[in-house]
């Protein structure tokens, strides 16, 4: 229940912000998401990996610190490439048109962020089965990032199977951990 009550609130909240900023920085900002989730999950068992036997970090939270730093990098990144364009050109108002096509855009980044967030957490084995099948939004939001991911592997190759790959990335930290890690603490 929880979970539905933030999802919703998210989805709200940046519904109201696009409607607020228009098309153009809602386009520019769900292209920054989708990369950042993309990217993130892409090269995130990588970077994980690396900080794991590099000793960076001892625990499951190098699969979270490398997703969350790669999806911030890439999406800053694409906001600065984003303001540069938007300074650039300039868009002919469209009034309520462009109001409200920023804000169903931005409540899909909404979406798509809870999305990821929410597969993670079931990844991560941080969201239990309760909380799972006492949400009303888990079953529509979840599949969505993944579905994106899918669709953008047909376009780009390289990114198909990433949640795939990733899941099988989790699985195998899932099992080390608890037998080289003391999860006593």
């Amino acid at each position: 229940m929880i979970i539905d009550i933030i999802a919703i609130t998210l989805i709200i909240i940046f519904f109201i912000r696009g409607y607020m900023k228009g098309i153009i920085v809602a386009a520019f900002s769900l292209i920054a998401i989708v990369l950042g989730i993309i990217c993130a999950l892409k090269l995130s068992e990588r970077l994980a990996s690396y900080l794991l036997s590099a000793g960076y970090v001892s625990s499951g939270w190098a699969q979270l610190l490398s997703y969350v730093v790669l999806f911030i990098g890439v999406v800053w990144l694409v906001r600065i490439i984003a303001k540069a364009i938007e300074s650039a050109a300039s868009m002919a108002m469209l009034g309520w048109a462009n109001k409200g096509i920023g804000g169903l855009l931005y409540a899909f980044l909404a979406v798509t962020v809870c999305s990821s967030i929410f597969w993670l957490g079931r990844e991560m084995q941080l969201l239990s089965e309760e909380t799972i099948a006492a949400s009303k939004t888990y079953p529509y939001i979840e599949p969505v990032a993944p579905w994106i991911a899918d669709k953008v592997g047909m376009v780009l190759p390289f990114l198909k199977n990433v949640f795939a790959d990733l899941q099988t990335f989790f699985t195998n930290v899932n099992e080390y951990l608890p037998e080289h890690v003391d999860t006593t603490r």
